[in-house]
């Protein structure tokens, strides 16, 4: 699930990086749906059918430099002061799916980000290290896959 809003720079960049995970092949002998959530993160997350493994990915304010992937699991979300740009919402999808005993394995992929003013495109920053970004993100979301040892559903 990339979450973000293209329309606010760098803030898209969730939403971005879903759409060029689409195009890898290495991702296509899993079982996996891409979900664009754009800004409704706790609609979208509270309306994901059951899944055993979801990925998010989302736009992340921490201290950084940009660019900066962090790799972040629900339970730090709960206990830290991170500040991802959606954290309220975001934070109360999963503590609802934790309570209704519905939260399945979660990673969330928090890219660092620069600009979030009103506008069109990725910072330059931002930009030029999306490939390397996403074939990180490749990388562990294959890593994960391999572990588990079947053909995953990926969110």
């Amino acid at each position: 699930m990339g979450l973000g809003n293209i329309l606010r720079r760098d803030e898209g960049v969730g939403v971005i990086l879903l759409e060029e995970l689409k195009k890898e092949e290495s991702l296509r002998r899993y079982k996996v749906e891409f979900i664009d959530g754009g800004t409704a993160s706790h609609e979208a997350l509270y309306e994901v059918q059951p899944v055993d493994f979801l990925i998010i990915i989302d736009a992340l304010k921490d201290k950084g430099s940009p660019g900066s992937l962090h790799i972040i699991k629900p339970e730090d979300l709960f206990s830290e002061q991170m500040v991802d740009l959606h954290q309220i919402n975001l934070l109360q999808a999963l503590k609802w799916m934790r309570m209704e005993g519905r939260l399945p394995e979660v990673l969330i992929f928090g890219i660092e980000v620069k600009n979030v003013s009103w506008g069109e495109g990725l910072s330059s920053e931002i930009g030029q290290k999306l490939p390397v970004i996403k074939e990180r993100i490749v990388q562990e979301i294959e890593n994960v896959l391999s572990k588990r040892g079947e053909f995953a559903a990926l969110k």
